[in-house]
């Protein structure tokens, strides 16, 4: 069985031989940089293998819904899930975020990778596809989505390449949906950053913005920055 089919976290393990799109340090690291402590009523859109619903729920969070529009995903996240410590505390449901009704009146909390390919040729597999390119799921899919059921004191944590996330950012305030959080990833010191992560509220204030920085220069030479905000989750990694 290939090495990758597994990814093993200190409190649980991803099985992703099903999912289209593998796990990444996308999204490890807006699980791991999310501001989301003992809370409840969350939505991870898109939840591929389940990774981002398994890692606010080791912060303690309860009531955790998370969606995707890939049925072989929706399956292997179920898995993954009902094998975790958190198996009552997250339910997985397969629909795409435009025509799912929550059951819920608001979310305090909605976390999404989502696809941001719009513009690179299409893989020849259709769940890759899907789970790659913003055809499927809109930024305007996702901003008229919090509009209408994140909670007065909600927030919605994102991450984006740059360019996508500073276009996000507009227009996310054209509905008075504010950036509160912004950093910065760069790969390696030299090189510019090429992810924003993201958290926005309805409470209007100023953006605290900072910087990550993924390696130092050597493939697989994590900084300490870096190894501090993930430790609570790698294996490898002090806690």
């Amino acid at each position: 069985m290939p090495p990758n089919i597994f990814f093993r976290f200190k409190q649980f393990t991803i099985n992703q031989e099903n999912c289209a799109m593998k796990i990444g340090i996308d999204s490890i690291l807006l699980g791991a940089w999310a501001n989301c402590y003992n809370n409840s009523y969350i939505l991870d859109i898109g939840t591929g293998t389940g990774i981002l619903a398994l890692m606010l729920a080791q912060k303690q969070n309860k009531n955790i819904f998370a969606i995707d529009i890939d049925e072989s995903a929706v399956n292997q996240a179920k898995e993954n899930i009902s094998n975790s410590p958190w198996s009552s505390e997250i339910k997985v449901l397969h629909s795409p975020l435009q025509e799912y009704k929550p059951q819920i009146e608001k979310f305090n909390y909605i976390i999404t990778n989502p696809p941001y390919f719009s513009k690179s040729l299409k893989s020849p597999l259709e769940n890759r596809t899907t789970a790659r390119h913003t055809y499927s799921l809109t930024h305007k899919d996702i901003i008229e989505f919090c509009k209408n059921n994140l909670s007065s004191i909600g927030i919605l944590g994102i991450i984006l390449p740059v360019a996508d996330g500073e276009n996000f950012i507009k227009k996310a305030k054209e509905i008075n949906l504010f950036c509160i959080r912004k950093c910065f990833v760069k790969p390696v010191p030299v090189k510019e950053p090429h992810r924003l992560l993201l958290e926005f509220s309805f409470q209007k204030q100023i953006t605290q913005e900072t910087e990550i920085v993924i390696e130092n220069g050597t493939r697989h030479h994590y900084t300490n920055e870096y190894k501090k905000l993930t430790e609570e989750f790698y294996l490898s990694f002090k806690y």
